[in-house]
């Protein structure tokens, strides 16, 4: 019984561990989709650090999108207080190009067809395969806001 009793408690004790990491921490998840290649392909494992509150353009960060009812993987292009604009199919910020896309790349400019100014809790988001990925450029997505930032990719496993 007390060795049972034992068992039952070294469980429970992973258990809630397991969810504090995830919930606090860090979190595994799984990249559905190609909006994110060749960085990341479809189905790879990633590890998410939850614990980054600041983040920088060229990191790859998790999000909840409301507009499209998921978590998306993107990278980030704009920060709080940039302004991003696409033009000719090159995407500006702050009147420079990119060093993260290809001059000329984007085919569809989107919402960001006129500069867009970041209020002090807004990131741009844009997928690196830019044909398919649906990124602020989409007003389903749009700027995300800080507190919709789920953390920073921090590994994948494959």
């Amino acid at each position: 019984m007390k060795k049972r009793f034992l068992i039952i408690a070294v469980i429970a004790m992973s258990l809630a561990l397991a969810w504090a990491v995830s919930a606090y921490f860090f979190q595994v998840a799984i990249v559905q989709g190609r909006s994110m290649e060749p960085s990341i392909r479809h189905l790879t494992p990633v590890l998410i650090d939850k614990r980054a509150t600041d983040f920088c353009p060229g990191e790859i960060v998790a999000f909840h999108c409301e507009g499209l009812s998921a978590v998306l993987f993107k990278r980030v292009a704009g920060v709080p207080g940039d302004r991003i604009l696409i033009k000719d199919g090159t995407l500006y910020r702050n009147g420079e190009p990119s060093t993260f896309y290809p001059e000329g790349a984007f085919t569809d400019a989107g919402i960001l067809g006129e500069e867009t100014e970041l209020a002090n809790d807004e990131y741009i988001v844009i997928g690196d395969n830019i044909a398919e990925s649906k990124d602020s450029r989409d007003p389903d997505v749009g700027c995300v806001k800080e507190n919709d930032m789920i953390g920073r990719l921090c590994y994948t496993f494959w």
